[in-house]
Order: C-alpha cells, then structure tokens, then sequence
C-alpha cells in the first residue's frame, strides 16, 4: 500500500510496482477506437516512454503496446497508485507550501472512485473529463507540488507537467492549459488520435460556457487584492461562471480558481456533485416559474437522463426541489452508485413499474427521485404511448444530460441495444454504432416532439443534445429561425440566463481541512451575508436568487450529500 510520502517521491522505478492490470468491480472508461496508423501507434508510444529511463523501456514497450491495442489508450495501469485515493486533509500531504497541498488534495478527490467516474482510466466525469492522461503524468506532478516553493510555479500542458519555473509569492503557484488545438484539427475525430497519441488532452466541458481553452491560475488572494479584483473583471467578461475559491484552514492562504474553459477534471477543482446539485436544483425552480408559472413543484414531473458524475445531480436535485423526478441511466454500476450515496430512493428496471410509480408519486405530490435502469428512449416512448391511449400527460419538464458531446464513444447508448451489446459494438464497428446512435436520436426527439404539443417544457442542458440529434437528421430546428437555433431552448438562454445577468452564478469552497465542522461554520457565514443582503434591501428577483441560495445551503445540509459532495468539506453557493 502505497502512502502519501511514497506520492511524493516521484514515479516508482526501483522496483517497478506490479502490473495489476484493470481493477476488477470499478467502471471502466469504454473503449476508443481513435484510427491511428502505424505511425501514428510509434508516436504514441513514444510519447509514453518519454517520461522512463531506458533501462525500464524493454519491458515497459510491449505493456504499453498492448495497451493501445486493447483500450485505444495507454493509461499506464502499472502505476495506478496502490493507495485509498481521496481528498485527504491539507496538513498530511509533504509539501513545503500550503497552496501546494491544497492542490495535491484537490487532484486526489477527482480520482476518489467516489467522485471519479472512470477512476482508473483518470477521467472524472462526461466520459472524457480527464485529470490526466495517464498515471505517470500523476506521479510526476504530485512530486512537483511536493517541492515546489513560494518563489515556484508549476506549468501544466494537457495533463503534462512541463517543470517548476522561477516566479514570486504573489505569482500563481499552478498554471494549466488544456486543449490547445488549433482549428484546423479540432474535429472529433483528430482529437481522439491527438489524445491516444499524448500530445493534448480530452476537454469535456468547453461546450457548455463556449470557450475554446481552459486557462486557470491559483493565486494566494491576499498577495494583491486589486489582482483579484482585474482577474474577476476579467472572468466575468468571457463567461457567465463565477470563479471558484479554495479556503485552507489558514485563512493566510487563500487559493483561489479561475477556469476560462471550465473544465473541472484538468484543472483539479471538481468538487464532486455537490456544486452541480446546487446548479441543477436553481435550473429546476427557476424552469417550473417560467415554464409552469408556479413556486411550488409538489406533484410535478420532472423526465431527464443520465446518473454519472455531472448527470448524477439530476436524483438528488430534483428530491430538494419537492418533484418527482425519473431519471433514466443505461449503466447499471451508475445506478448502484447513487442509490448506495442515498441520491436515488428507488431503482426499477420496467418500464411498467416506472409508470405506475410515477404515477403513485405524481397523484400523492411526494418527493422522489426514481431510477430507470433502461434506456431514456424507451422511456419517452413510454411516456408518449401513455398520452396517445389514456390522455394523460404524465410529464411536466424534461432534460437530457447523456454526454452528447462524445456522443459514439459512450457517451450515449442506442436504445436497439443493450448496454454491453452497445459497448461491444461500439469497439468492433464504430460505423454501425454511429449510425444506431443517430437513428436513436431521431427517435427521442420525436417522442419528445410530441409530448411538446401538450403542457410540457424541455431544455438542452448544455451537453450537444440538441446539436448532435441535428446532425442525426432529428426535427429540432426552429421555424423562420437560422440552422443554429432550436426548438428547444438552452437552460443558460432561457432559464439561468435572467439569473446570470445579475451577477448570480456558483461560486465554490473548499475546507481542505477535511473538518466537516469548517463547512458548517463557512455555510452558516454564506448564509449570514445572503441574510444580510436581504435586510439591506433588494429588488425582487434579486431577493428571490438569495432565498433560493439560503434554502440550498440549509437543504445540503439536511440531505446529507455523500461521498466526494460535503463530507470532505465542499461547499457550493
């Protein structure tokens, strides 16, 4: 068992640590299929050796070969640290300074298997949100943040670390850049085979805020407060998220994120579900005002999919909010997962038992949040059927949180097939899975369609939906409207986007104490300033984004978030 120590040692080469292979009873990332050539397959390896002596490359050669073979990456599962990997409290870690370790436990809770969707394969969520690109890449930056001082920074290129530089106590101790792709080559399919190859790494998020890089620095805050000041300037000019702050214990030391792309998993600020709940619970209240025209969501139905490490939000979201919520999620480990963090109360795998669940929850206005183990295709189906036979609308809102934006490699499984049928599919003929995957669109986008002429409410939720059932051939388009628009709104454009105008957006908190007693204490100073605010006096849908924060904060309290959300100190307003 490897130790926090051991971390800071640097890649372990004397003895090299025993092949383990993949880890049984852990999702695993599915396999890509990125189409390289010979050439391309040297380079690739190539690439990956770069980081070993030459004494080590002998053996290490062949492994990494087939590793590419087999998983269309090489992850380097060799040197997945032997370790319970998670956000351990700040003073453990060997660092010489504060910032460092705060980073050092940020990396680790993106890879807690509690958190990290894929944790051996690096990725935290989407199917792609990569912390690096393979394990080596760990190693050497956990050594780096070990050494690194005040008068240091680290520079970080797509997962590689390119070295500690000369710097101050007031420059970032952290700099990341990830993606950085010009236009030329940044189709899907050339980004597959620059990642298989370890020249850039997978960004999962740059659809939803449109920014084409991830630019961020941690910055000490009480180095230059006017710093601060520019830098949100800044950040609020290029996109609607706020940025986030990491608190250590030290209140001396304040580490604070700026992520122009928002890509949460490469630049180490994912701080679990626990700030998409936030999010996705203010979509949903601010959705049923506008759509629904009512504050009280009992008795209503909230359809979505998705139950990953984003997605996963969708269960706990909608049991804050009062609504009964059906998610539906292909991926039965997802499932288990949530149901076993207390997120989704109930499991079912039929369609029939889901209906009439839904509607027992609908007609006595309970709080639910009902897992569909199945396809959300069939769901909508289901639900159309129902309309057509009975007259009944059994659905109020509706979103979609499948990873469309890696829509042929995982990131949304066709209804023709069972999820390992899929899977298989997916690796021995990409062609004929893209094709099931686009006729599967065409199909929900119907069923959708027509639910859609009765008193139903959808939205894109930023994931490609939308854009990816388009190039399917789906009627998504708007009439009289140019190709880019929708029937359907985005859930920025029409419901957050009144919200973001006012200022109001996450902002995110980190006790990286580990003390669950800190969080209480910076909650109950979140809520006591929203309070302030109020009595100071606001507009009404000002005063109505502060309540709705004031009850978010109390009701993550009470629904006691789980592993990789609160309990090892994150926050979110």
């Amino acid at each position: 068992m490897s130790s926090l120590q051991a971390l800071c040692s640097g890649l372990p080469l004397r003895p090299l640590p025993e092949n383990r292979g993949r880890w049984a009873g852990v999702p695993h990332a599915p396999v890509r299929t990125p189409g390289l050539s010979p050439a391309e397959e040297q380079l690739a390896l190539r690439n990956a050796l770069r980081y070993f002596p030459p004494d080590t490359q002998e053996l290490l050669a062949p492994e990494f070969a087939q590793e590419l073979r087999l998983y269309g990456h090489i992850y380097m599962y060799r040197f997945c640290p032997d370790i319970e990997m998670k956000a351990y409290p700040v003073e453990q870690y060997a660092c010489r300074t504060r910032a460092a370790a705060a980073i050092m436990h940020m990396i680790m809770n993106n890879l807690d298997p509690a958190v990290a969707q894929f944790p051996q394969e690096l990725v935290t969520y989407g199917g792609n949100g990569q912390v690096f690109g393979n394990w080596a890449q760990f190693w050497l930056t956990m050594s780096y943040l070990s050494q690194m001082t005040e008068e240091q920074t680290l520079v970080m290129y797509s997962g590689h670390p390119l070295g500690l530089f000369p710097s101050s106590p007031g420059a970032p101790r952290l700099v990341i850049t990830n993606g950085m792709v010009i236009p030329n080559y940044s189709s899907r399919m050339e980004y597959e085979k620059l990642f298989a190859m370890g020249v850039t790494m997978l960004r999962t998020e740059a659809y939803r805020g449109g920014a084409a890089e991830s630019d961020l620095v941690w910055l000490p805050l009480r180095a230059d407060p006017r710093r601060w000041e520019q830098l949100t300037k800044e950040k609020m000019q290029i996109t609607v998220e706020v940025g986030r702050g990491y608190l250590c214990k030290d209140q001396e030391k304040v580490v604070l994120h700026l992520g122009y792309g928002q890509m949460t998993a490469g630049s180490y600020c994912y701080i679990g579900p626990q700030g998409i709940v936030h999010g996705t619970v203010l979509t949903v209240l601010n959705a049923g005002r506008r759509y629904l025209g009512v504050q009280d969501l009992a008795g209503k139905v909230f359809v979505t999919s998705g139950l990953g490490g984003m997605s996963g939000a969708q269960a706990k979201a909608a049991v804050i909010v009062g609504c009964v919520g059906v998610i539906a999620e292909v991926d039965g480990a997802a499932l288990t997962k949530r149901q076993k963090q207390g997120w989704l109360m109930e499991v079912t795998d039929s369609l029939d038992r889901c209906i009439e669940r839904l509607r027992e929850a609908r007609k006595r206005k309970e709080a639910l949040s009902l897992g569909y183990h199945g396809n959300v295709v069939a769901l909508w189906e289901r639900l159309v059927r129902e309309l057509d036979t009975t007259g009944e609308l059994l659905v109020d809102l509706g979103s979609d949180q499948t990873s469309c934006h890696n829509p042929f490699n995982g990131g949304y499984y066709p209804v023709q097939l069972g999820f390992a049928e899929a899977q298989s599919l997916m690796a021995s003929d990409p062609a004929a899975f893209k094709a099931l995957v686009q006729e599967s669109l065409r199909r929900q986008v119907s069923a959708i369609n027509r639910l859609a002429q009765e008193n139903f409410f959808f939205w894109d939720y930023g994931n490609a939906f939308l854009l990816e059932a388009q190039r399917a051939g789906a009627d998504v388009g708007k009439t009289g409207a140019n190709r880019m628009e929708f029937r359907y709104p985005s859930y920025v454009q029409h419901i957050m986007g009144d919200i973001f105008s006012q200022g109001f957006g996450p902002f995110r908190w980190v006790c990286t104490s580990g003390d669950p007693q800190d969080l209480v204490v910076t909650d109950e100073l979140a809520t006591s300033v929203l309070e302030e605010a109020i009595a100071g006096g606001v507009n009404p849908a000002v005063e109505q984004q502060y309540v709705d924060n004031i009850r978010w904060i109390r009701e993550a309290s009470r629904h006691r978030l789980g592993p990789g959300a609160r309990s090892p100190g994150f926050s979110a307003v």
